[in-house]
């Protein structure tokens, strides 16, 4: 244990210095929220399904097919379908983070619907 907390203690040590001397600071929070918009709806998308299925298929849905049984193999639909989705979806919500500036999600359902106080309860939850 003590040798695990050392390297991690050495590694963010590293990082520490390294961060400091290249002076990395974002200039704003546009900068670190959404990369200053630098990429496109199709990086997005491919973006956050990278990190959704993975996740999503190796730990819940392994665990519901190691419960359930055979109805399981809803996930092989639903995860065909969420891809197309979120590729379909991806470009009209991107253009509209870049014409409204919106940063967060908090951000896109109060222009959705209207709403300020449904960003700061997603504030305040997330």
């Amino acid at each position: 244990m003590l040798i695990t907390f050392g390297i991690m203690l050495i590694f963010f040590t590293g990082l520490i210095v390294i961060l400091q001397r290249i002076k990395v600071d974002d200039k704003s929070f546009t900068n670190y929220a959404v990369g200053d918009r630098s990429f496109g709806a199709r990086y997005q998308a491919m973006s956050f399904l990278n990190t959704w299925y993975p996740g999503a298929m190796f730990t819940a849905f392994g665990g519901m097919a190691a419960a359930s049984g055979i109805i399981s193999f809803y996930v092989l639909t639903y995860s065909l379908l969420t891809v197309v989705l979120m590729y379909i979806m991806a470009k009209p919500v991107w253009t509209w983070g870049k014409v409204f500036d919106l940063k967060t999600q908090p951000d896109l359902f109060s222009l959705r619907y209207n709403s300020t106080h449904i960003r700061t309860i997603a504030a305040v939850i997330g």
